[in-house]
Order: C-alpha cells, then sequence, then structure tokens
C-alpha cells in the first residue's frame, strides 16, 4: 500500500470537504448579510455539490433583488468577483 492511500487518504479527503463546506457556508452568510447592509435581497439556490473557491468577492447593488441558481457540478473559482446587480 503507498504511503498515502487508507486512512490518510480518507483523513485527507475529509478535510478538504470540511474545508469545501466552510466556504461555501461563508460565502452563503456573506452574501446574506451584505444584501441586508444594502437594502438588497438575493434568493441563493445551490446545489449540494457546489464547489465554492478562495478569496471571493461580492458585490451587491442596493435596493436590488437577484436570483443566483448553481447547478450540479458547478463551481465558482479562487478570486472570483461576483456582482449582483438585480436579476
Amino acid at each position: 500500500m503507498s504511503a498515502f492511500g487508507g486512512p490518510l487518504r480518507r483523513g485527507l479527503s475529509l478535510q478538504a470537504d470540511a474545508g469545501a463546506a466552510m466556504r461555501r457556508a461563508r460565502f452563503v452568510a456573506r452574501v446574506k448579510t451584505l444584501a441586508w447592509h444594502v437594502g438588497a435581497t438575493v434568493e441563493l439556490d445551490l446545489a449540494p455539490d457546489v464547489m465554492v473557491g478562495r478569496h471571493l468577492a461580492v458585490t451587491i447593488d442596493p435596493g436590488s433583488h437577484s436570483v443566483v441558481r448553481l447547478g450540479a457540478g458547478s463551481s465558482l473559482g479562487d478570486r472570483v468577483t461576483v456582482m449582483l446587480k438585480g436579476g
């Protein structure tokens, strides 16, 4: 068995999954908080397997209403700017 097989590999995979879940939760919280601060509404519909990258920037136009739908297998890469202007 290789040095990276078995329990170690599963541990690394679980750690990566936990990091991805945390980034996703932070993205959702950031969007909701920012929308509240600028008096906007954002409807988020994210498939359970959507991957969210690191260092995302989010801008939301004041008073706007936006809908974000990302289906299965979708991802937001590292250093992406998401601009929600309504629609």
